[in-house]
């Protein structure tokens, strides 16, 4: 002033800079539901950072910091993510980094046929996604030949039935839900097997069949004789032969939405009544005894119908051979016809005599023998087909002819109630006995007292 000047006061100042502009760090491509990081280098001016991000976006830590984590919400489709670094003098320039967002692929949707045939290649597709890094594509019932890992495949089918042909799409976030088709696999019927007569006669009409195929849509007959008088286009039908005495083929294809099945043929031969049957089997039997009969094979015969008089047909009716159980003594028959579907035969009977077991014999000798002696017995009247005679005796004993019609027994124990029997024994067996009752006498004692 103007007494004189003061001492000088100082006051330190610092001049300071606003921060430089910054540079965002951190990934441009996230997937919707990913946490991220991102950063800016410290700024030794800055005093804290100011971040703005999409409203998709959630800072989850760091904020006011030169770093954060930032959570990407679904269905996000990315935005800017950007920073100011802050301090007393004012802010830096902004600067954003531009973050692009994906989401795992949706479900794709597979193009082509659905319907189709065993043995074809078939494509498929789907269409083309944004990003996507692979297609990954499963079949079943059928082989991918080409096109594996990309957004179309080409597909042969190899097993007739249920097939199914399935899609996952991937990308850098994921991969898509599955999607699958079902895919009918058809097929060609499967070749068939005709049923129905292999002889037939001049004017008959008969019926011919294949099982039905559940692949088939229809069925076309044909043959080289003979008329189809019904069932065309199913899988039964009728043949009049009027005017094929020599029969014919009868053919049959079965359609298919695939194609026709190869033809298959059955060979028709023109039948005659058959001959008169020829019996061969033994003409000697016994009682209750079980035989066997047969026929000379004739090819145009079907079957026999077998009867037996005097006895039963036990089994075979309706083959070339039966067996008989004769129930009846004497002279029998065992009779056979032969048929077809042209008729029968001339019935043919073939003689037997069956014979029983034979009748107790007649046995004689002496009635009242001593003990001791020697005596003969013979038989007779015995059946004539007797071949040999079982002999015993009680009291005594055998000594010679067992076997024959005749016999010599020593007796050797007195007795009122003795006898002397023989079986007669045929081809049939062994009969009864025939008895012959004796009394075998004990020699007087001498009288002690005498």
């Amino acid at each position: 002033n103007a007494c004189d000047p003061g001492t000088p006061v100082c006051f330190p100042v610092t001049v300071g800079q606003i921060p430089v502009q910054p540079a965002v760090a951190g990934p441009d491509m996230v997937c919707e539901g990913d946490i991220e990081f991102y950063s800016v280098a410290t700024d030794p001016n800055a005093t804290g950072y100011t971040w703005t991000v999409p409203g998709c976006a959630t800072i989850l830590s760091g904020d006011g910091t030169n770093s954060i984590e930032l959570l990407w919400s679904a269905g996000c489709a990315g935005g800017d993510v950007c920073v100011t670094a802050d301090n007393d003098c004012g802010s830096s320039a902004q600067t954003c980094l531009t973050v692009g967002a994906e989401q795992t692929p949706a479900a794709p949707a597979i193009a082509g046929p659905l319907d189709v045939c065993a043995g074809e290649q078939e494509n498929y597709s789907t269409a083309t996604v944004p990003g996507a890094t692979d297609y990954n594509w499963t079949v079943t019932g059928g082989l991918i030949v080409s096109g594996q890992g990309t957004a179309s495949i080409a597909v042969d089918w190899t097993t007739p039935g249920a097939g199914q042909i399935c899609l996952v799409v991937t990308n850098d976030c994921g991969d898509s839900p599955q999607t699958c088709e079902d895919v009918n696999v058809g097929d060609i019927a499967a070749l068939p097997v005709i049923a129905g007569p292999t002889v037939v006669c001049d004017g008959s009409v008969t019926q011919y069949s294949v099982p039905v195929d559940p692949v088939a849509t229809g069925y076309t007959w044909t043959t080289t004789c003979g008329t189809i008088v019904a069932g065309q286009n199913t899988n039964a039908i009728s043949i009049d032969w009027n005017g094929c005495p020599g029969g014919g083929d009868v053919c049959v294809v079965l359609e298919s939405d695939c194609g026709p099945s190869a033809q298959v043929c059955l060979p028709i031969l023109g039948g005659d009544v058959p001959v008169a049957p020829i019996v061969n089997g033994p003409d000697a039997s016994c009682l209750n005894a079980s035989e066997t009969y047969c026929v000379t094979a004739d090819p145009n015969a079907a079957s026999w119908t077998w009867t037996a008089v005097g006895g039963t047909v036990s089994s075979g009716q309706g083959t070339d051979c039966a067996e008989v159980t004769w129930t009846t003594t004497g002279p029998v028959q065992i009779c056979v016809v032969a048929e077809n579907g042209c008729g029968q035969s001339p019935q043919t009977c073939f003689d037997v005599t069956v014979g029983d077991v034979p009748p107790p014999p007649t046995v004689d000798g002496p009635a009242t023998p001593c003990v001791g002696e020697v005596a003969t017995y013979q038989i007779t009247q015995a059946d004539p087909s007797a071949t040999s005679f079982t002999w015993t005796v009680n009291c005594g004993q055998i000594l010679s002819g067992q076997g024959t019609d005749q016999i010599e027994v020593q007796w050797d124990t007195a007795g009122a109630n003795c006898s002397v029997c023989a079986a007669a024994e045929n081809v049939c067996g062994l009969g009864v006995d025939g008895c012959f009752d004796v009394e075998v006498l004990a020699y007087p004692t001498a009288d002690a007292g005498l």
